[in-house]
């Protein structure tokens, strides 16, 4: 019985032995693996890092190059002055006189303007044209003017209040038309209109401060004076 337990006990040591001494040699095997793998990679690394730099070095030698021809260049440029046609003195001789013939006295002018012109319109008779005007929206007009011409007139007679009837009433046409009846009011609109527009060449400048009803608005087209636009008519004093 004890040669068989020391039979067992010598089987388990060899064993042991053996496994050891096979990890060992498969723990080598992979080690020179490893280390062969890594100075292969690290060499693979050096001969990048060495391409690389020659291609750094090439780069910088065609920059140099490049900068050298540009200086080269440079130095057989010719200058060229190219002087602004505006410099040309027979423009600024004409200049000069448009300036000195066309001086313009704008806020004169307006106030001239206004106290020949501007004439005082009833402000009721105004804005019903404008109430009316403002039921004649767009969707509306359109979709009335596909009816026949005595129910678009019948349309109207229902929105329109009393005293806003009577323009209906003055207008009114056998082939009544409700889109020409709105280009009617607009106009009369327009006739009626107590605003001044003051139609100037310079953002800066304003003219509202002379009265209640001007209004001025930026022109880009105008170079010297004003435009004013009064009643659906317009008044030219410019250039």
């Amino acid at each position: 019985m004890n040669a068989l337990i020391i039979s067992i006990f010598i089987i388990i040591i060899f064993l042991i032995s053996v496994m050891t001494t096979m990890l060992i040699n498969v723990t080598k095997v992979v080690n020179d693996r490893l280390k062969s793998l890594f100075i292969n990679k690290l060499e693979d690394y050096n001969n990048l890092i060495e391409l690389k730099n020659k291609e750094l070095q090439n780069i910088t030698s065609s920059e140099e190059n490049k900068e050298s021809n540009i200086e080269k260049e440079v130095y057989h440029v010719n200058p060229i002055i190219d002087i602004p046609s505006y410099r040309d003195s027979s423009i600024l001789k004409d200049l000069k006189k448009i300036n000195e013939k066309f001086d313009f006295d704008n806020q004169n002018i307006i106030l001239k303007f206004i106290q020949k012109n501007y004439k005082y319109q009833n402000e009721k008779h105004y804005n019903l044209l404008n109430s009316l005007n403002e039921k004649l929206y767009f969707d509306i007009v359109y979709e009335v003017m596909l009816y026949q011409s005595n129910v678009q007139y019948s349309f109207l007679k229902k929105i329109a209040s009393k005293e806003e009837l009577k323009y209906l009433e003055n207008y009114k046409k056998e082939d009544f038309n409700i889109l020409e009846f709105k280009n009617h009011i607009e106009n009369l609109i327009d006739q009626n209109d107590q605003t001044i527009y003051v139609r100037v060449g310079k953002k800066e400048e304003n003219y509202d401060h002379l009265n209640n009803n001007i209004k001025t608005i930026y022109d880009e087209s105008i170079i010297k004076g004003i435009k004013i636009v009064y009643q659906n008519k317009l008044f030219d004093y410019s250039l």
